[in-house]
């Protein structure tokens, strides 16, 4: 009351209500709350993207240093190939790779294909989109940010944890292995295999595929005979030049009749096995003498 008196003459207000005052003050007490609370929520959110931005980061460290072990192996490798071969690599560089992701992330949400190209050019994954967030209208329309920006934060962990992909690419003789034929791709390809050597086991599926057989003893096999003391190689072929000019330690030839499937194996040196890769891979003992009496006369007549 005494409060209320001194407002009175103050305030020069002689109807101020007591009750009146009581309400107001109380809802100024609850008003005080609300906005110190309010503070410490902004607080706690902007502690939490903080922690969020610094777990993202160290993920794109991760994988920046895994990049840089590959980079390390890549560049070793090069030093034993020819100079004609070269191998090219980029960090995140697949950016065709974010822009299929934004594509199914942002599906549904009307966004023009204009939009996907420039936050494919504008940005390399969804890390540098989140932190460039606030900053949205400067590469797209109003419109286009608002909509980045919801689904954006209703897909924070898949945007944050996206992996664009490492770009690698082989060049022979300063061009892209693409603008090649299969022939010279196949023996570009095999060619860097053979040097890989931190890989105790190389299993490879028909080498022979898209090569001639000049090609494959001269650019393949030459190779193998120098590489198989280092390296356990395991080929499926139907070329007999591998496992016969490879000097293969086992041999195994597999033969399939219907549903019934049998396999022989052992030695190249073992006569069973002999027989059964002019059988299977030569087209049969008449076939195999036909062709060496062929190249009898070929010589002869030279």
């Amino acid at each position: 009351k005494t409060e209320v008196a001194a407002l009175q003459k103050s305030l020069n207000e002689p109807q101020l209500n007591l009750e009146l005052f009581r309400t107001k003050r109380k809802r100024l007490e609850q008003l005080k709350k609300l906005l110190d609370a309010g503070a410490q929520r902004v607080k706690t959110e902007q502690d939490a993207r903080n922690l969020l931005g610094a777990a993202a980061n160290k993920l794109h460290e991760f994988w920046r240093e895994r990049f840089q072990e590959r980079e390390t192996e890549v560049r070793r490798l090069e030093r034993e190939l020819p100079e004609e071969i070269r191998i090219r690599t980029s960090f995140k560089g697949k950016r065709k790779a974010f822009e299929e992701f934004l594509r199914t992330t942002l599906k549904g949400s009307g966004l023009q294909g204009t939009s996907y190209e420039t936050l494919r050019d504008d940005f390399i994954d969804g890390r540098e989109l989140y932190q460039a967030r606030a900053e949205l209208e400067k590469h797209l329309s109003e419109t286009a940010s608002t909509k980045v920006k919801a689904a954006l934060f209703d897909n924070l962990a898949d945007f944050l944890t996206f992996r664009t992909s490492d770009e690698t690419e082989i060049l022979y003789l300063g061009k892209s292995l693409g603008d090649y034929s299969l022939g010279q791709r196949a023996t570009v390809i095999l060619h860097i295999i053979m040097h890989l050597h931190r890989h105790p086991v190389i299993l490879i599926d028909q080498p022979e595929d898209d090569l001639d057989n000049e090609t494959l003893y001269s650019h393949f096999i030459r190779q193998l005979l120098e590489r198989k003391e280092l390296t356990q190689f395991i080929f499926a072929t139907h070329n007999p030049n591998i496992p016969v000019l490879g000097d293969a330690e086992q041999t195994i030839v597999c033969h399939k009749e219907e549903e019934q499937f049998s396999f022989y194996n052992g030695s190249i040196d073992n006569k069973g096995i002999q027989s059964r890769i002019v059988t299977v891979m030569e087209g049969g003992e008449d076939a195999f003498r036909r062709r060496k009496e062929i190249y009898q006369l070929w010589k002869s007549s030279n």
